[in-house]
């Protein structure tokens, strides 16, 4: 009996300083029987060069010259053109464990499930830790796996549960293909975000799944890849929480209502990770864009909450001041309400973050800070 074919889409845009660890973690793999897609994205530093490289040494690779068109085409083309029974994407400037496509395999095959959601450790240039800590584990429904890819971010824009991107995951082909025997492709106008829409097109379909907790997969946040660089911040934020919107959607449609609440809790929370962010950096303009990257009904609650809540926080704020935006902000749902709500949140965040420096720096918390 031939050995399950397991497929590796590797989309890959000028990543020269991370792709031969990349490459040497999926063909030292401890199971063999692979067919490694690497799809070069139009690359212009050395990584086209270095996956010809790969592709004269190892049978399994396969490498696809593209123009550039983004993350989203070169993952279709490797839909595409793959031919595996198993399929798991891995992105350039990451790496899997030795064992890991061994393991996952296994556990796939034993329980007869759909899908593997497993963990993975990130890499910045400061740190590393494990992203999520102490996940459930085991085989679990439908319901289960969608409420970990929704996981709850809290206001420090930090994750638990197994999240959804499309790395992370070990997928049965055939159970992605029930829709006219097909795997539905990426939406290549989406630049982030795009793999979690991707993933809850296909959720209908995984019926039966595994969660393991184990960091099979290593991720590394630098300054060129989508989610590090940080002279484009902002407009991360605001891509994300668009898309993070069409998320919630999608869970709406499901109309289960825990995980519609837990949607809604991780939607917000990302929006307070990046006002937080946008108030260190003392930058005015981020905050409102941000407040009004909000879709109009969470806009006007997040002012609302925020208002009130930093207000219990600081003691700072007039409560009646308080009310009177939370109040034009229902009644009109305007942008201008939003600008002076945006204004007010970020001087008070601002005082918070002094209250909390002199806290650090030992000078205490002076109550009723003017």
């Amino acid at each position: 009996m031939a050995l399950p074919l397991i497929t590796i889409i590797v989309p890959v845009y000028n990543t020269e300083q991370f792709l031969d660890k990349c490459i040497s973690s999926i063909i030292n793999q401890t199971y063999k029987n692979l067919e490694i897609l690497l799809i070069d994205d139009g690359s212009i530093d050395r990584s086209g060069s270095i996956c010809d490289f790969y592709k004269q040494k190892d049978a399994r690779i396969q490498v696809y010259h593209l123009e550039h068109r983004g993350v989203s085409s070169a993952r279709n083309k490797g839909l595409e053109i793959m031919t595996g029974d198993f399929l798991c994407f891995i992105d350039s400037d990451d790496t899997l464990e030795i064992d890991a496509l061994e393991i996952l395999l296994n556990e796939i095959e034993e329980a007869k499930a759909d899908v593997v959601f497993f963990n993975s450790c990130i890499t910045t240039e400061e740190r590393s830790f494990i992203r999520s800590e102490n996940p459930l584990t085991g085989v679990v429904d439908q319901t289960e796996l969608l409420r970990q890819m929704i996981g709850y971010c809290n206001s420090e824009g930090m994750f638990s549960g197994y999240y959804f991107t499309c790395h992370c995951k070990f997928y049965r082909v055939k159970s992605l293909q029930k829709i006219d025997q097909k795997i539905c492709r990426f939406d290549e106008t989406v630049r982030i975000l795009e793999d979690g829409l991707w993933l809850m097109e296909h959720i209908p379909y995984l019926e039966k799944g595994i969660l393991d907790n184990r960091p099979f997969y290593c991720r590394t946040i630098h300054t060129s890849s989508a989610m590090g660089n940080d002279d484009r911040w902002l407009d991360t934020a605001t891509e994300y929480l668009s898309s993070f919107y069409k998320i919630l959607l999608k869970f709406i449609k499901i109309g289960n209502h825990e995980l519609i609440q837990a949607a809604k809790t991780s939607y917000y929370n990302s929006a307070v990770s990046y006002i937080r962010k946008a108030v260190s950096r003392e930058d005015r303009e981020a905050v409102f864009k941000i407040i009004t990257a909000l879709e109009p009904p969470y806009r006007d609650t997040f002012l609302a909450n925020e208002l009130y809540r930093l207000y219990m926080i600081s003691g700072s704020l007039s409560f009646r001041i308080g009310r009177k935006i939370t109040i034009a902000c229902d009644k009109y749902r305007c942008i201008r309400c939003a600008f002076y709500g945006a204004r007010t949140v970020y001087h008070i965040l601002k005082k918070i973050k002094l209250l909390i420096t002199n806290t650090v720096n030992g000078k205490g918390i002076k109550h009723n800070v003017k």
